[in-house]
């Protein structure tokens, strides 16, 4: 890497860096939150723990956590972990090519725009699972001129991709890209290698191997199918950025030349496969999200480059890359600047603890709490549940429960009241005069055959083996015999 590009790179990584330091300095974000309590639940510092979250995210707070370092160390580690994975692309495409196709800073600049800012962080496992994926498409491709003897680190980076979101697992189509047929099955070998801790875990804990993976399949797709959702054009919308446009002249650029064009075809359709894997997962979530798409800025920022690379290498001025690196950054910054400006981006997370600190002021930590975001009361360490799990609030109140609510105004007895939350409930006089905390750590599904019979006096079978293979009875019995019932 030539010192000129070396500069943009370091540039932009300090970019990433004290922009993702404001935004989790500024905010505070759901799914983040439950990330870092899975990994206080294993240090045994906290009651809750959502099974239905992949583990990769919260293996890797839970290190940071252990050492006693802040959740900012994991910033660092995903944007170096994703600088590094876009340098290790690079030279597998060029060494492939045997040509400059595209460089790491080009690589690093086509993903800063609005969309990544706001989508890579927040929840937890985006940025990490898109490093990981760059990683084993970057691995596949090097694949392609050379083999391992021994272990397949293709397989061994899928398994990692597929323990960061389990709907990487679409992107298995790739393990099959070899001339050697061994390596598909070394490949499926070392992921299975990489993924059984986990499984063992969950069978540990829960007496079946596939709770965390059917959770999250239920939460997100099977109990959820009534509420499906057409496909959001907004969402789409937000992608879009001068990076978009530079992309699409890139993809025809690839072309240009005819030196490589097998290769390059191969490349070329590797990469608009994640794209439409990512719409095609995004398009059969129920409840659809702009960060479900979040995939597809990979090959966005790689066809960029591929433009900006060309570009660079016809302007002779000394500092052209640097030029251009700017030219390029103004409009998607000045665009970052005002949706920072314009809209409501972070939920104010000193609320949340301040009604934290006045249920403890208020010796109310052992007894049940209801919050419709009841995540963040967890967070600063008041054990909390979902609020709606009754459908009723009045339901809790009658059980010697405590209500907090920050959204909405109840006729209810109340605790305590601020212009921010609400405490609703009746002040015990004694220790066990209000419902004990209970199931922080209840599994998906038994919550939801519990919420199920509370609700309508119906019983279901939420039995992974059962909910993964509904209509296959076949199956079901397979997946049984392999949980020993």
């Amino acid at each position: 890497m030539k010192k000129e590009n070396r500069i943009i790179t370091i540039g932009l990584f300090t970019l990433l860096l004290i922009y993702f330091f404001y935004q989790h300095t500024k905010g505070i974000f759901w799914d983040f939150c439950a990330y870092e309590l899975n990994a206080r639940y294993w240090l045994g510092q906290t009651q809750y723990f959502e099974f239905f979250r992949p583990p990769l995210t919260q293996i890797l707070l839970t290190f940071i956590e252990r050492l006693f370092l802040t959740k900012y160390l994991f910033i660092i580690i995903n944007i170096a972990l994703f600088t590094t994975a876009l340098t290790y692309l690079a030279n597998a495409i060029n060494n492939y090519l045997k040509e400059e196709l595209t460089k790491t800073d080009y690589l690093l600049l086509g993903f800063i725009t609005p969309y990544f800012f706001l989508n890579a962080l927040i929840a937890g496992s985006e940025l990490l699972s898109l490093t990981i994926l760059i990683f084993f498409i970057a691995q596949i491709i090097k694949e392609l001129n050379t083999t391992n003897k021994k272990i397949s680190v293709a397989g061994i980076i899928f398994g990692l991709l597929f323990l960061a979101r389990y709907t990487n697992f679409y992107f298995v189509i790739f393990l099959f890209i070899t001339k050697k047929p061994i390596e598909i099955f070394k490949r499926f070998f070392w992921s299975f290698v990489i993924v059984f801790p986990w499984l063992l875990y969950n069978f540990i804990k829960t007496g079946n191997w596939f709770t965390s993976i059917v959770s999250s399949l239920a939460n997100n797709i099977l109990f959820r199918i009534e509420l499906m959702q057409p496909i959001n054009v907004s969402h789409l919308l937000q992608l879009l950025s001068i990076t978009t446009i530079v992309a699409i002249i890139g993809l025809f650029l690839l072309f240009s030349k005819k030196h490589q064009i097998k290769k390059k075809m191969v490349i070329a359709t590797m990469i608009i496969v994640v794209g439409l894997i990512t719409f095609y997962s995004y398009k059969n979530t129920p409840l659809k999200s702009s960060r479900y798409l979040f995939n597809i800025i990979f090959p966005v920022a790689f066809f960029f480059s591929i433009a900006i690379t060309r570009l660079s290498s016809k302007i002779k001025f000394k500092y052209a890359n640097i030029a251009i690196t700017i030219l390029i950054l103004i409009p998607n910054l000045l665009a970052m600047g005002y949706i920072e400006a314009n809209e409501e981006l972070y939920l104010n997370k000193i609320k949340y603890q301040d009604a934290a600190d006045k249920i403890k002021e208020l010796n109310l930590t052992h007894c049940s709490i209801r919050s419709e975001e009841w995540i963040f009361l967890d967070y600063f360490g008041v054990p909390g549940k979902n609020a709606y799990e009754n459908n009723s609030i009045i339901k809790h109140m009658e059980q010697d429960e405590i209500v907090v609510s920050f959204n909405k105004k109840y006729n209810l007895p109340i605790i305590y009241e601020s212009n921010q939350y609400t405490i609703y409930g009746t002040m015990p006089k004694e220790e066990f005069d209000c419902k004990s905390t209970f199931g922080l750590d209840e599994t998906y599904l038994n919550y939801i055959r519990r919420i199920r019979y509370i609700e309508n006096k119906i019983i279901i079978n939420t039995d992974p083996c059962v909910t993964l293979f509904r209509e296959h009875k076949f199956l079901q019995k397979v997946c049984n015999v392999t949980n020993f019932y």
